[in-house]
């Protein structure tokens, strides 16, 4: 019996490092990687310059502001595009403002997942359509919620898969800006944050 209760008091690490392992090595595939690269391509080939796309963000507050960057770039890339954003109504008064945003759209309510309200009020934006693509930042939104848009939905699983490659090579601080973007130089002179020695 102490080696059972030994067992089961251990099952919960056990469990936890086991299925971080498997992220970690599926994160670090190639294959999947090679897959997921012609998903996308697949997905946006048929699209040349596009004239309206839909950013939704995730449900939280904070990921409806920092998600905005993602607005900035594409009306960068594409300025006579119409982008529209999808997010938290808390974040609406940081959001509104923006100019790069055609259209704003304060859906969510700000809980853990969308209201079945929420889906709602999605489903009614979606079915005017005409939009070329829709990337999708909320894990609660499948491509068949998405459907109604018009054009395909993308969703940044290669960049998060990206991400934990990077942790599965031993880099603690695995973030989008580790992987090939520049960092800013921080106080002494080094990137790490470090100190000189």
């Amino acid at each position: 019996m102490d080696v059972f209760n030994q067992i089961v008091r251990r099952l919960p690490y056990l469990t936890s490092v086991i299925a971080s392992n498997i992220v970690l090595a599926l994160a670090g595939s190639r294959i999947l990687h090679a897959f997921l690269f012609w998903r996308e391509k697949r997905l946006l080939r048929n699209i040349h310059i596009p004239e309206r796309i839909l950013v939704v963000s995730d449900v939280n507050i904070g990921d409806a502001v920092n998600i905005q960057n993602c607005v900035e770039v594409f009306h960068r890339s594409f300025p006579r595009c119409r982008i529209d954003y999808m997010y938290n109504q808390t974040a609406d008064p940081l959001i509104r403002a923006n100019p790069a945003i055609s259209r704003a759209f304060p859906i969510f309510r700000g809980s853990i997942r969308p209201t079945p309200e929420d889906y709602e009020r999605i489903r009614d934006i979606l079915s005017q359509g005409g939009y070329d693509f829709v990337v999708s930042f909320c894990p609660f939104l499948s491509k068949k919620d998405l459907s109604p848009a018009g054009g395909p939905a993308i969703s940044p699983i290669r960049l998060i898969a990206n991400i934990l490659k990077a942790k599965a090579g031993g880099r603690e601080n695995a973030s989008a800006p580790d992987r090939g973007m520049r960092q800013p130089s921080r106080p002494g002179g080094r990137r790490d944050g470090g100190t000189r020695s």
